[in-house]
């Protein structure tokens, strides 16, 4: 039994339900790109191995790929629901940082790390949809959604590890206020050059668990998004 699930542009998810009534994520291509897409996926998936906050690869066919089901659905419904308090928010945040620090040990970038690609399992994330991401760094045309795209992702050449921090600062900060920082990251929105003088128009200091972290991965410099000592939920 095949349930369609969810639709982007270059592909569709179905859940479907296995001989031993188990339920899988099983992902199909839409036209030439969404192909490409999905063989650079399970090359990405097959180089990266298996993480406890990184969606689980099952296998794969001719024209689909085969993936842990997570029950509970994307994080992006989960804060259109409810904005997080701090304590929900910091664990799926320190999760998050464990995945994009493995996966950029593992010369991967996601690229496109955002509320509808994080999956839920109760309370454990999962990153989901490597459609986007690279093999390698160094990054010279822009990629993903204009609400998480990195400051420096509008001047030319920019890193992917760099522009992961960012976005996953924009997800800390989406879970707790239901918003976005910005509409785009750069000089042409006024919030955000306004941001750039002064941090406290984003009023972190109302957060004291989390106000912190999402200002240093919100850091206009790439270098200072790195924290220390982040440890993964559960």
């Amino acid at each position: 039994m095949e349930e369609q699930v969810r639709e982007g542009g270059f592909g569709k998810v179905y859940r479907v339900e296995r001989k031993d009534g188990i339920f899988v994520a099983k992902k199909v291509p839409k036209g030439c790109k969404g192909v490409s897409y999905l063989v650079k996926e399970a090359n990405i998936f097959e180089r990266i191995g298996d993480h406890p906050h990184i969606v689980k690869f099952l296998g794969k066919e001719p024209l689909c790929l085969y993936m842990e089901w997570c029950e509970d659905g994307d994080l992006f419904h989960m804060v259109y629901n409810n904005a997080f308090e701090e304590e929900e928010a910091l664990p799926i945040t320190t999760s998050l940082y464990s995945a994009l620090t493995h996966l950029h040990g593992k010369g991967v970038c996601h690229l496109d790390v955002k509320l509808e690609n994080v999956l839920m399992f109760g309370t454990h994330p999962k990153l989901a949809d490597f459609g986007l991401a690279s093999f390698g760094n160094k990054m010279y045309t822009q990629v993903g959604d204009k609400h998480i795209l990195c400051p420096e992702s509008f001047h030319g050449f920019y890193f992917g590890e760099d522009a992961d921090m960012w976005a996953l600062g924009v997800v800390l900060f989406s879970c707790l206020t239901q918003t976005y920082p910005f509409n785009k990251a750069c000089l042409a929105c006024p919030r955000f050059e306004r941001y750039t003088l002064d941090q406290s128009i984003l009023k972190m200091d109302n957060f004291q668990k989390c106000g912190k972290v999402v200002l240093s991965l919100l850091s206009i410099c790439p270098e200072e998004r790195y924290l220390q000592d982040m440890h993964p939920g559960p």
